[in-house]
């Protein structure tokens, strides 16, 4: 079973950036790398799953008309809005990916950081839902930590090799650094 918001917001309530996502020179250069493949498209809808504080979620703003960025948790969605307050063109709110229902306009997807977080079995489900919904043409792009932690219920790899599985997808990209691997699909 998925980790739960709980578990999150404890997290959060005792540190506004746990993971140090604004210094962390893993994250800001898997920020970058992500921001490099995004950026010869101008998208009308981006929706950022896992957005936590809001660090990437501030730098996909320039790259969309409406971004569209959810947590699980409440607190990092309350810290999210104070960092971000200032861009016109992100809402946020506190939601789950399986509770999730995309709006029409989504061009772009972006899970980052947050697939390790479920079974094997939940993240096929979730994957299934948010394809099926995708309308033809537009993207998926995902960002996974190949490290190990003890709430990580299955690999980075794991994460990213389920893509595979999903035949209406057509790879565009794909990168391997040390500590992440990042995949960019087209839906058919």
């Amino acid at each position: 079973m998925s980790i739960d918001a709980a578990f999150f917001n404890q997290l959060y309530e005792g540190n506004d950036d746990p993971w140090n996502f604004t210094t962390n020179s893993y994250e800001l250069f898997r920020y970058q790398r992500i921001c490099d493949v995004i950026q010869n498209k101008k998208h009308a809808w981006i929706f950022e799953a896992g957005c936590s504080i809001g660090i990437l979620t501030a730098k996909l703003a320039q790259f969309a008309e409406q971004v569209e960025a959810i947590d699980i948790s409440e607190v990092a969605i309350q810290h999210a809005q104070k960092k971000c307050q200032h861009i016109n063109n992100i809402t946020f709110s506190a939601s789950t990916l399986l509770d999730y229902a995309m709006s029409p306009a989504t061009d772009l997807i972006i899970l980052s950081e947050i697939g390790y977080y479920f079974t094997h079995s939940e993240w096929r489900l979730i994957l299934d839902k948010i394809i099926t919904q995708m309308r033809p043409n537009s993207y998926i792009l995902a960002s996974h930590w190949l490290g190990q932690s003890s709430d990580h219920l299955i690999s980075g790899d794991a994460v990213q090799d389920t893509f595979s599985l999903f035949s209406n997808l057509y790879e565009v990209h794909q990168e391997q650094h040390p500590g992440f691997r990042l995949g960019y699909w087209l839906k058919k």
